[in-house]
């Protein structure tokens, strides 16, 4: 299939099928794919833009799951930027840089997958762009929208208590897996990794709650040191509060994997993590692992049973390892 034939396909796979007058376009969207631009229909609320890229060879690799999978994941991804500002999607654009192995069986697999996180999240894809490429890459731009206050890094105050939203550990076991050749012995573990979730479903209870949010993409203690480091404050984690994925103390050491490094440095989890103050009305939605403490040359102490955990966690850079991450 040529580049316009797939064009075609991609127009036809993904027309927006949501709830409105005109089921070709969506809600919200008055041009979609198919013209050199998309048109959104006017809006009140605040607009909120993120871009997010998934890089075959540094995200992911073809054999850690199917085209549909990683082509979902990396929408994901995008949309949890979203959700740590407090906003609900609104639209998205995917640019997709193709490598010669990717085949019209594997492209239609990519498609799959788009078309299944569209529906899943109702976000139209309306654009992007589409070219040829050594590596293939995941481009995803979203737009998001918020009706009250929008929710950023700077904003956590002394007192406040750290929150995480959902248990952490098991898509870093599922991806240290897959790099080693094992994931048919941890397949829950590899299905966490092929499978995030944005949670979006609690943009609208945390931003009446929250001071300040980041979702975990490089690691809990980086992305809460993220966190502190734009409030101007320091944080404590006592370790034994931080949720864990189920099983996964016990799959750690049978894959010899640390369950530190699993829970405290590794990314890829996608749940969030805020702060409150000690009154604010926190559901059981998150569960409170710390607290926020006046700034000092350590971002984030982890303790265990009260003791400081001397080990430190880093986390994912793009420029400062060869590890692979998502």
């Amino acid at each position: 299939m040529d580049e316009f034939g797939r064009i075609a396909r991609l127009r036809e796979r993904l027309a927006w099928t949501g709830p409105s007058a005109d089921p070709s376009t969506g809600p919200d969207v008055r041009i979609g794919i198919g013209d050199d631009a998309a048109v959104l229909a006017p809006s009140a609320a605040v607009q909120v833009l993120s871009v997010d890229t998934a890089n075959e060879h540094v995200h992911f690799e073809w054999s850690f799951g199917s085209a549909a999978q990683l082509a979902q994941r990396a929408v994901v991804a995008a949309l949890s930027d979203l959700a740590a500002m407090g906003a609900r999607p609104r639209a998205c654009l995917m640019a997709l840089s193709l490598a010669p192995d990717v085949d019209d069986a594997r492209f239609d697999g990519i498609l799959d997958g788009l078309a299944a996180v569209s529906e899943a999240y109702r976000v139209p894809i309306v654009g992007g762009n589409l070219s040829g490429a050594r590596d293939t890459a995941f481009t995803t731009t979203v737009v998001g929208e918020c009706d009250g206050r929008t929710l950023t890094r700077t904003g956590a105050r002394v007192g406040d208590i750290v929150y995480v939203t959902g248990p952490v550990g098991g898509s870093a076991l599922g991806l240290a897996a897959l790099l080693a050749g094992r994931a048919p012995d941890f397949e829950e573990f590899a299905d966490c990794w092929r499978a995030p979730r944005a949670r979006v479903d609690l943009s609208e209870p945390l931003s009446r709650v929250a001071s300040a949010a980041i979702d975990i993409s490089d690691g809990l203690v980086q992305d809460l040191g993220h966190l502190c480091e734009a409030s101007q404050v320091s944080a404590t984690v006592e370790f034994e509060r931080v949720p864990l994925a189920d099983g996964l103390e016990a799959a750690s050491r049978r894959l010899g994997a640390g369950l530190f490094d699993l829970v405290l440095a590794e990314g890829d989890v996608y749940e969030l993590l805020f702060t409150a103050p000690p009154d604010a009305e926190v559901g059981d939605w998150a569960t409170p692992i710390g607290r926020i403490l006046a700034h000092t040359e350590t971002p984030v102490c982890v303790t265990v049973e009260g003791a400081p955990l001397e080990t430190s966690f880093s986390g994912f850079s793009h420029f400062s390892t060869s590890k692979q991450e998502s």
